[in-house]
């Protein structure tokens, strides 16, 4: 296969060199850890897969489709990387690779196709996507706890008719029962005692 290759901090560079499955693993192996290196690989159906670093074990693995506007990429280990060398080795297709993502590099990243995926997919199972809930006020928690403590007993007065602590009108006295009168009850008569003018 062709092959490209860049280490900048190693200062080795070639471009369209002939090398087997065991070459391309070595220099893969050895390429330093800089995101502008590179190595670049292509296939007997002249097309590109171009291998490079991101972070430990992180590696960006890219297809142009048309270059700088529309490329497949995915993230993968240096095993992973290595797995793929070799298929493409055995002459396999690219575009039967799994995991590559269709990227519009112009206007956005792998980094964001991904993001928009998981949005797609959660929307697909019916999920709600993961929100930070902001924390309850104050004025509002103690208003909760007001209208989640029992009300008290009201109590009635047997005075005025009413219930204690009630704010509706009151309501009209109600009446002292008087002791009934007796029929038999004694009057007091007026005196009939005329003594005074008798002689």
């Amino acid at each position: 296969m062709q092959t490209y290759y860049n280490d900048i901090p190693r200062n080795i560079k070639f471009e369209n060199k002939s090398m087997d499955f065991s070459l391309i693993t070595d220099h893969f192996l050895a390429l330093s850890d800089h995101e502008a290196s590179y190595l670049k690989v292509i296939n007997i159906y002249n097309k590109i897969l171009s291998f490079n670093w991101k972070a430990k074990d992180k590696w960006l693995l890219d297809i142009p489709i048309i270059p700088g506007k529309f490329h497949k990429q995915r993230y993968a280990t240096k095993n992973e990387c290595v797995a793929i060398i070799y298929e493409m080795d055995q002459e396999r297709n690219i575009d039967d690779f799994e995991r590559f993502l269709e990227v519009p590099v112009e206007e956005f990243t792998l980094d964001e196709m991904l993001v928009f995926k998981a949005e797609d997919e959660a929307l697909l199972r019916e999920e709600e996507l993961p929100t930070e809930m902001p924390p309850i006020s104050e004025p509002i928690k103690q208003q909760k706890q007001l209208s989640t403590q029992p009300k008290k007993n009201q109590k009635q007065s047997f005075v005025i008719g009413k219930q204690l602590g009630s704010k509706k009108s009151p309501s009209s006295p109600t009446p002292i029962d008087s002791k009934p009168m007796h029929a038999n009850s004694k009057k007091t008569k007026p005196s009939d005692d005329t003594s005074f003018f008798q002689l």
